[in-house]
């Protein structure tokens, strides 16, 4: 605030100079934000994924018990009038 206040070219420097950091912290913030927001979705993107995985190969190795009855019921042995 005393560098707004004063009226010296180095008091204007300063000042100039303070106001320039903000704006430099502000944008790294935002820019930080926004790479956040992209890194959570990714992250939420990838836990869908990955229950979308685990349900097909829970279907693929339902699909596999079902052959495996299937092969086993036509490999027994046969009873009753031949």
């Amino acid at each position: 605030m005393l560098a707004s206040v004063l009226n010296s070219d180095r008091a204007i420097h300063i000042n100039i100079q303070i106001v320039r950091v903000f704006i430099k912290m502000r944008q790294i913030l935002q820019t930080n934000k926004e790479l956040f927001e992209k890194l959570n979705n990714t992250e939420k993107k990838l836990l869908e994924h990955d229950k979308k995985i685990i349900l097909v190969f829970k279907f693929i190795k339902h699909l596999q018990d079902a052959k495996q009855k299937e092969l086993g019921f036509k490999k027994r042995k046969r009873i009753g009038f031949k």
